[in-house]
């Protein structure tokens, strides 16, 4: 049966907490890596969580099908 981590693998964002640089690295949840900044050479490196979708417009529903106020 194969390791369902390595399936999951892929890249994310991560930020140097010394010098900011923001980078894609590869990530595998699950996973303990070490990772160093290249510009820096610092190991503070953080993923950066994914920010959740913001509406298009504030109150309207962008759903197929769905009514909008005056409709």
């Amino acid at each position: 049966m194969a390791d369902t981590r390595e399936a999951a693998s892929g890249t994310a964002r991560f930020r140097c907490l010394r010098c900011g640089s923001e980078l894609m690295l590869p990530y595998t949840p699950g996973k303990i890596e070490e990772r160093s900044c290249p510009n820096c050479e610092s190991n503070s490196v953080r993923r950066l969580k994914p920010e959740p979708a913001k509406p298009a417009l504030p109150g309207i529903d962008s759903r197929p099908g769905a009514r909008h106020a005056g409709e």
